[in-house]
């Protein structure tokens, strides 16, 4: 068998020339090798490469590729926490969802007033009792004052 001496890219697009063989290929490599006869050759020389390996592989099937994909999923993946730590999700769950029961039944539960009593009169007699309750202090110096005078 004899062998023939592989084509050299030129030194400066060795590597875009081997990228682009294995189906990578960069903008100025394409302008390169469209004008270099060396590139070209090399190029040719290392695409027929690829294409050899390529063949050379046995394929893998679909089950295999399944099973190593979660055979290392399995191995760098975090390991599942205890099953107490579920049990506390649950529970703070379901306490979650008691309180906000809790509140939406009190809430349509909300006190009502009396039948009869008219919230309008009563806000105006709460403003007029706290208009006296601002005075009230000078009502205690009045009251003070007639004490002093009665005695």
């Amino acid at each position: 068998m004899t062998t023939h001496p592989r084509p050299e890219p030129c030194a400066h697009y060795a590597e875009a020339c081997f990228a682009a063989a294995w189906g990578e290929p960069e903008p100025a490599w394409e302008a390169h090798v469209a004008a270099c006869d060396r590139c070209r050759a090399a190029y040719e020389a290392a695409c027929e490469l690829a294409r050899r390996v390529e063949e050379a592989q046995p394929p893998v099937p679909d089950r295999v590729k399944r099973g190593l994909v979660e055979d290392v999923l399995a191995r760098t993946t975090r390991r599942r926490a205890p099953a107490w730590g579920a049990a506390w999700a649950w529970a703070g769950g379901a306490a979650a969802v008691a309180a906000g029961a809790f509140l939406v039944v009190r809430r349509l539960a909300s006190p009502r007033p009396p039948e009869g009593i008219d919230l309008a009169e009563v806000d105006l007699d709460l403003l007029e009792n706290l208009d006296l309750a601002e005075h009230l202090e000078i009502l205690e110096l009045l009251d003070a004052l007639e004490a002093l005078d009665d005695a």
